[in-house]
């Protein structure tokens, strides 16, 4: 396996709880499929094992409709309307070991990582109508740093001796919490754990070749 470092570029595919359309799951995230891009590095440290980072930005859209949805279910007696101003964002650097299987120009492997993440919520404006009357509140962006773990399936293949493709399959889990809450602005933080499936492919230039 070669020592390389390389571009990926894939979906983001929101999951668990992060995906939950309802008021019912308070780590209900209203999160939909994004998109996710970043730098990976390798660097061999045995024959079967080596060392790889990760850092890089991933999106996950927010669900409007359900939440509008949701609202309209949790307040028979008012109208709403909810609209995001942008996805969520997540941040992360990422490092760990990987164990591969190389067959000549191609290798398998599994990936393990701990690293951080910086990860914001959208703003949500909320138009309710009550008595015929029209009210506008809005729940700001939130931020926070945490933790992060991912592990995952990689394939490469060694198209050149410079050039290197990749293919990648990752869990990526954070445990986050905000201070927010679905309907007021608050100072006890939420815990809303971001979890999601990245599918990517890449192009890696080779440093330095068995």
């Amino acid at each position: 396996m070669a020592q390389y470092a390389g571009l990926y570029v894939g979906s983001n595919i929101a999951s668990g709880s992060f995906s939950n359309n309802n008021f019912s799951d308070d780590e209900s995230g209203f999160a939909q499929t994004g998109y996710s891009y970043g730098l990976a590095t390798l660097y061999p440290i045995h024959s079967n094992l080596g060392l790889c980072t990760d850092f890089g930005q991933a999106t996950a859209a927010f669900n409007s409709n359900a939440y509008t949805q949701a609202l309209n279910l949790s307040d028979l007696q008012a109208a709403y309307d909810m609209v995001a101003s942008n996805p969520y964002k997540i941040n992360h650097a990422l490092t760990g070991i990987y164990g591969f299987i190389p067959f000549n120009r191609f290798a398998l492997g599994v990936k393990l990582q701990l690293g951080f993440a910086h990860v914001t919520v959208p703003e949500k404006k909320i138009k309710q109508e009550f008595a015929g009357k029209y009210y506008t509140s809005v729940l700001g962006q939130a931020t926070d740093f945490s933790a992060a773990f991912n592990w995952g399936l990689m394939a490469t293949y060694e198209l050149s001796n410079r050039l290197l493709l990749t293919a990648q399959v990752d869990n990526f889990y954070a445990p986050t919490a905000f201070r927010f809450n679905y309907f007021s602005a608050t100072d006890e933080p939420q815990s809303l754990p971001v979890n999601t499936f990245r599918l990517c492919v890449g192009v890696g230039v080779l440093l330095q070749n068995k």
